[in-house]
């Protein structure tokens, strides 16, 4: 239920509100006609603050997207009597194939980009997964940073469904057989080395809330190789067990080796460890079992067989803290889940010479690099079911 209070301040009436215990609007400061307010929020939550002279019509004053929970709003205001309220937008964080604070760097790769709908039939294979199948794609494989994109114009033959959005300096060039745009488009050959006019700009502000490890949380502490599990011929030396009431483990220790996941399990891999999957090593979830990885280290290497993950991408969350620099994924494995690492400048690598490597789901990082050829799906089910702000 929605609490509401009054107070007078001058000739001016705030109101202040409180969904549920989310959010709480305190002030004002009138200082002629610049207004000062107080928000008490959630934090990694976008708000907005909304105006009225009558209570039914709302209009936006002012936007917020800063990470704490205390906050300062000012902006200004030349009504004599208002009210104000404070509402959380719910926006999705992932509405992209892929997106970077600051660069993205193609390395010449081949690369295409494009979406679908796990939770369509009409756009997936039936059962959430990526097809290619004539008519089952869709053109959301937007790409976005904050800065430029490099080495893409060398890119003889990218095919961007979607729209790509950078920085100011950042316009973007295709190569002769590459092009950018819907799939009507695409279909036509005369569009060789174009873009579809609409379909990339340089006005790109883009907000990427950081990761904070979840409070509240019982953390239960393993260590790595204290239980393992030989199934289906495969010894994995760590195994999480999240099919119990104890699904939340805090590893003391390297992630390193086979990893099998089973049921719902939280990881937290805290400094001094890190992460570093290589050689034959791999995370598999068994059918249905999800799993979150809060990396709060400085490194994370994926490499070998990377991430097995048979279902969609809500089910593997890669969440990289402010420690975390250094995000690695590699091999010539395909990968569905989401890789959300804020801070880290991330190396995608394989699919060498002609191969491909699918990526299903969003990637976010502060910067990309890619080092192999892929293709990007974007998984439009993340704007429904995926994290908010």
């Amino acid at each position: 239920m929605t609490n509401v209070r009054l107070s007078f301040c001058g000739m001016m009436i705030f109101m202040f509100t409180v969904a549920g215990t989310a959010a709480v609007l305190r002030g004002p400061v009138v200082n002629g006609n610049g207004v000062a307010l107080g928000l008490e929020c959630e934090i990694n939550s976008v708000y907005l603050i909304e105006q009225s002279t009558n209570l039914v019509d709302w209009s936006v004053v002012a936007r917020n997207e800063e990470l704490t929970t205390n906050r300062s709003i000012s902006f200004s205001n030349d009504a004599s009597l208002a009210f104000f309220r404070a509402r959380r937008t719910n926006e999705p964080i992932l509405h992209f194939a892929m997106a970077a604070r600051f660069g993205i760097d193609f390395s010449g790769q081949n690369v295409l980009t494009d979406s679908f709908d796990s939770a369509d039939p009409l756009y997936s294979d039936g059962y959430g997964v990526y097809t290619n199948s004539p008519g089952k794609s869709k053109a959301g494989g937007d790409i976005f940073c904050n800065d430029t994109i490099t080495n893409f114009n060398n890119i003889g033959n990218a095919n961007i469904f979607g729209k790509v959005s950078t920085g100011p300096y950042g316009t973007p060039a295709i190569g002769p057989f590459g092009m950018i745009g819907d799939q009507a488009w695409q279909s036509n050959s005369a569009n060789y080395g174009t873009i579809q006019p609409g379909w990339a700009t340089t006005n790109t502000g883009v907000h990427f809330p950081q990761v904070v490890i979840p409070t509240g949380v019982v953390w239960n502490v393993v260590f790595p190789g204290s239980s393992s599990l030989t199934t289906n011929g495969v010894t994995y030396t760590t195994y999480l067990n999240g099919t119990g009431t104890n699904h939340n483990y805090n590893l003391l220790g390297n992630l390193s080796g086979n990893v099998y996941v089973e049921g719902n399990v939280l990881l937290l891999v805290q400094v001094p460890y890190s992460i570093n999957i290589g050689g034959g090593g791999s995370i598999r979830l068994a059918p249905n079992a999800t799993l979150k990885i809060y990396a709060d280290c400085v490194s994370a290497f994926l490499s070998g067989s990377g991430v097995q993950n048979g279902g969609v991408a809500n089910q593997f969350y890669y969440f990289g803290t402010a420690r975390n620099a250094v995000l690695s994924y590699g091999g010539n494995a395909g990968f569905t889940g989401v890789l959300y690492a804020p801070n880290a400048a991330l190396t995608l690598s394989g699919g060498g010479g002609s191969s491909q490597n699918d990526v299903s789901g969003s990637i976010v990082a502060r910067r990309i690099k890619l080092t192999g050829n892929f293709n990007f799906h974007y998984d439009e089910n993340l704007r429904r079911n995926g994290p908010w702000r």
